[in-house]
């Protein structure tokens, strides 16, 4: 099925997630995630959950024109509660705020437990999910970030482990400026990584007379980071 291209951040995703049996999209939307995962042969089965009916509906539309049905199915639920009895392997989150999926990660601990991987493209706050879940055993081993016009977007591959994340285990950052900006892309010096650094830096310069105790530690921390690259 590809009726039309993925879009760069939803194939950046896909371009993150080991191949597995089953995966769960939370916040499907149309569910792209689901069907391309199916289509692109990463996942046997895929679950496509929302708490909106409306988009189910264009989803479900979706599922019907690829083929897929067999192995697509659409939920609609909150959050990871439509897991329960499933057995999946690899979790998807996108589309929304770390604070959502901070709510929705925290509300089903033992649905979280069940998962191998857990991939998220938050919109903003990435540093409350990479903090929840390295809390909760997960391993941070992929990031990666790209540029769409004007906007960025971060997504990370999570997965199960024992002991303490060697991502954050580094000589050149503290732990805290790693939850914050991300490990990887300071240990890869990624280059989409620096230009966002760069705006961060400008953006905290401009606004810290207004909020000096928002942005004077956002600016020095990444002001540490951009003096790596």
């Amino acid at each position: 099925m590809k009726p039309f291209e993925l879009p760069a951040r939803l194939q950046t995703i896909l371009d993150l997630l080991n191949p597995c049996q089953t995966l769960a999209d939370i916040g499907t939307d149309h569910a792209y995630i689901p069907l391309y995962a199916v289509a692109q042969g990463l996942v046997e089965r895929a679950y496509g959950c929302d708490i909106n009916p409306d988009p189910l509906k264009d989803a479900a539309l979706n599922v019907q024109r690829s083929g897929l049905s067999a192995q697509v199915e659409l939920c609609l639920a909150d959050g990871l509660v439509a897991l329960k009895e499933k057995a999946v392997d690899a979790l998807v989150l996108a589309g929304m705020n770390g604070e959502l999926m901070l709510r929705l990660l925290s509300a089903s601990p033992q649905e979280l437990a069940q998962v191998e991987q857990v991939i998220v493209q938050p919109n903003q706050g990435i540093y409350l999910v990479r903090r929840h879940l390295q809390q909760q055993g997960f391993h941070l081993k992929a990031e990666k970030m790209i540029r769409v016009k004007e906007r960025f977007f971060i997504t990370c591959r999570f997965e199960k482990g024992s002991g303490l994340d060697p991502a954050y285990q580094s000589a050149e950052v503290t732990e805290d400026d790693a939850l914050h900006l991300g490990p990887c892309l300071i240990r890869e010096r990624n280059l989409v990584a620096l230009s966002y650094f760069k705006e961060q830096k400008a953006r905290h310069q401009r606004w810290l007379k207004h909020n000096p105790d928002e942005h004077q530690p956002a600016l020095e921390r990444v002001q540490r980071v951009l003096k790596l690259f």
